[in-house]
């Protein structure tokens, strides 16, 4: 019955009126009964107070709603609502697709191909072994991040190999050496050890045709930390293997870049060699101390596409003190294959040494 009968159905309101034996009878409906209405087509059970369709949507307390796991119920899964502001409703929409779910809080690790819109920032270590995409902006704050095989230090194109420790330093406004956003490289603590990054691959190289060969070579860089003894040499190399520990700058071959010598070089050297014989050493000025660790040095190598020459320019981005050389002589032959090249090591010393890198970036035409 409907609310609000009348006549001879006066007080049945919401109530069953079930036809037997040539009388009606008056049935209370109590919870759980389960009726047919026809005139709708559809079920509704009584809820104790209200007759519910069966099938619709109901609210379902998240104090009574658990999900257990089929072959063992001690696996539960339970559901808060209560971090959800008052008077809102959350809607979630699943993918077309089969997979896990991403939780914001403690460590999850994620198989195959993961695509994320809009911001991803994370606080703690990434590790990344598949494919990274986004559309927005990605943040890491961490000690270490690990994007494949690179560390700390992210590679784009170039194959990418260091020795020793590689770690960010904290950014820092004491000077400009400390305030550039950079990766620092450190040697081991005992003699003949080094501090190294090197391409595993060839990456440029002169040319000896029209069209062919050429670059455009700059690299960012500071000393951190010195010692007596040892050197140093930052540019192109014609070698991707590891240079020995006990390397001495008198003995770097098939090479265009700067270098020193400590002992021997108050100023940093500028370095260029064929492959035979030592390397030349041209004098840098007393611009361009070697001791000093709050100096920063960008160096730009270019040589245009089977040229017959190359092109230095250095400059100490403290003072803004530069420097250009143009190299005919002594220099890497045209079909030598070249790669960028950070090195230091510390002789004899028994102690660290490091430098800082900004970037090094390389264009070739092709």
């Amino acid at each position: 019955m409907a609310s609000g009968a009348t006549g001879q159905w006066v007080g049945w309101d919401l109530n069953v009126a079930f036809w037997i034996d040539g009388v009606w009878m008056r049935l209370v409906p109590r919870p759980g009964w389960l009726a047919w209405i026809a005139a709708e087509q559809a079920f509704v059970v009584r809820n104790g107070s209200a007759w519910d369709l069966v099938g619709e949507p109901v609210d379902v307390s998240d104090a009574v709603f658990s999900l257990v796991n089929d072959s063992d119920p001690t696996k539960k899964a339970l559901f808060s609502l209560s971090g959800i502001t008052t008077g809102t409703t959350r809607t979630f929409a699943l993918p077309n697709t089969s997979s896990e779910l991403a939780i914001l809080a403690g460590t999850q690790t994620f198989s195959g191909n993961k695509t994320f819109s809009g911001s991803l920032t994370a606080s703690g270590a990434v590790s990344i072994t598949g494919t990274l995409s986004a559309s927005g902006t990605v943040t890491v704050s961490a000690a270490a991040a690990s994007i494949g095989t690179a560390i700390t230090a992210a590679t784009y194109g170039m194959p990418r190999t260091a020795v020793a420790t590689v770690a960010t330093p904290t950014l820092a406004t004491t000077g400009l050496a400390a305030s550039i956003r950079r990766w620092r490289v450190t040697s081991a603590a005992t003699a003949n050890a080094a501090a190294e990054e090197r391409s595993a691959g060839w990456v440029c190289w002169r040319g000896n045709a029209d069209g062919l060969g050429g670059w455009n070579y700059v690299n960012r860089l500071s000393l951190t930390t010195l010692q007596v003894t040892g050197m140093g040499f930052f540019g192109l190399s014609g070698s991707v293997a590891a240079l020995a520990t006990t390397l001495t700058l008198s003995t770097v071959v098939n090479c265009i870049g700067i270098g020193f010598q400590r002992g021997t070089h108050a100023n940093w050297q500028l370095v260029h060699n064929d492959g035979t014989g030592a390397p030349t050493l041209i004098d840098l000025g007393a611009s361009f101390p070697v001791a000093s660790l709050t100096n920063v040095l960008t160096l730009y190598i270019a040589a245009t596409p089977n040229g017959a020459d190359i092109g230095v320019r250095l400059v100490e981005e403290v003072s803004g003190a530069a420097v250009e050389f143009t190299i005919t002589t002594d220099m890497p032959a045209a079909t030598q294959l070249l790669s960028p090249r950070n090195y230091m090591n510390n002789g004899a010393t028994a102690a660290a040494v490091a430098y800082d890198c900004a970037g090094v970036y390389l264009e070739t035409d092709y």
